[in-house]
């Protein structure tokens, strides 16, 4: 028993077999470069999202550091080190409780990443990453976690 699309296939020209085959190549080709463009772009996003939070932990250390400092030597300048140190921590959390928002303003989220000591370049795919973590329930796993430590970071004196 024949099936209908190889006698059709049989009869085809050997031109149009292989401009079919020219055609299904290409079009793989095109999948494979979509895939590869993403995947960068993914990476890259990854990358920034990891190197900002490194940031962040840094700033945390060398904030307590220095406020550790001042609280032994009552140097002024100590504790405005720790309020700059302050700064990028803050600028991550204005972003994490925007993106924790049902309806995020991605300016204020990317805002909070530059003054959260990140590239400006970096801040949207930082933003999208983040915006993917916050839909998938992360934001109040962490803001559980990291609330209380926050409260203390936000009613330091000025």
């Amino acid at each position: 028993m024949k099936l209908p699309f190889f006698k059709w296939y049989r009869n085809v020209s050997i031109a149009k077999k292989l401009y079919f085959t020219v055609g299904i190549m290409a079009l793989l080709i095109a999948v494979e470069l979509f895939v590869l463009i993403f995947s960068i772009h993914t990476l890259s996003s990854v990358r920034a999202y990891v190197n900002g939070e490194g940031l962040w932990s840094k700033a945390q250390k060398d904030g307590i550091y220095q406020l550790l400092k001042y609280a032994r030597t009552q140097d002024e300048a100590d504790y405005i080190k720790f309020r700059d140190f302050l700064k990028v921590n803050l600028g991550d959390h204005k972003t994490r409780m925007e993106l924790s928002k049902p309806h995020p303003d991605m300016a204020i989220a990317r805002q909070g990443f530059i003054e959260g000591k990140n590239h400006p370049d970096d801040s949207a795919r930082m933003t999208v990453i983040g915006y993917a973590q916050s839909s998938a329930n992360c934001a109040k796993k962490w803001i559980a976690r990291n609330g209380l430590s926050f409260h203390t970071w936000l009613t330091a004196p000025e």
